[in-house]
């Protein structure tokens, strides 16, 4: 084996390079059904954003991710940080599906989500794009999870419900860990985004997605 690599051939972190290597590995990752509702929710909900004074629309958008993770006061766990790192990427893929170009969600998402002005700008592309009423949202977001199109559905089905983000960059820099404290406003927002995937109406759109999946596969 190769002095600087491991059994997979890749790099060995270091201690200059260890806190600038991803959470998640760079050729691939599992996504899962859950993951993907949870971006699509994530993104649903920064839509909405009203900011309390001197946040800004990357800072809510990095809440968010974090409370979707698990967190909120305390330190983050290995599990959670990479929850949220593995999630802001989808953020990302559910952005550049609404039409946000891929260069400025990779400069967000490369800047650690910390650049107010780009988020800001995105945000107001992302309006015109997002559908309107509760259940267009809830529709948007389904397709997002299992595909447009019944094949698509059925593929999934068949692939177990997890995908495999392989050979996609990763664009998220910083790893996601320690203590994550989430403003007052941060914490209803969370709660309302959680309450929303929750509701009865969310509840019974999985439950016929689920059922037409089962259908196809006999």
């Amino acid at each position: 084996m190769l002095d600087g690599v491991d059994e997979h051939g890749n790099p060995k972190p270091t201690p200059e390079t260890a806190p600038l290597l991803d959470s998640v590995n760079d050729a691939e990752f599992v996504v899962t059904d859950e993951m993907r509702l949870d971006a699509a929710n994530v993104v649903r909900e920064w839509a909405d954003s009203e900011l309390e004074s001197g946040e800004g629309f990357a800072d809510r958008l990095y809440a968010l991710i974090i409370g979707a993770a698990g967190g909120g006061d305390e330190d983050l766990t290995d599990d959670e940080a990479d929850y949220a790192a593995a999630l802001a990427e989808l953020v990302g893929d559910y952005l550049e599906g609404k039409g946000i170009p891929s260069e400025d969600v990779d400069t967000l998402l490369e800047g650690d989500l910390e650049d107010n002005d780009l988020a800001t700008r995105i945000h107001d592309a992302l309006l015109d794009a997002m559908p309107q009423g509760d259940d267009a949202m809830l529709d948007d977001a389904e397709k997002f999870v299992w595909g447009e199109t019944e094949e698509n559905m059925l593929d999934a089905t068949y692939r177990k419900v997890l995908a495999v983000r392989a050979g996609k960059k990763v664009r998220i820099k910083k790893r996601v860990a320690g203590t994550v404290r989430l403003t007052a406003a941060q914490k209803v927002a969370v709660k309302k985004m959680q309450r929303r995937a929750f509701s009865g109406t969310a509840k019974m759109k999985r439950a016929r997605s689920m059922r037409l999946r089962r259908k196809l596969i006999g």
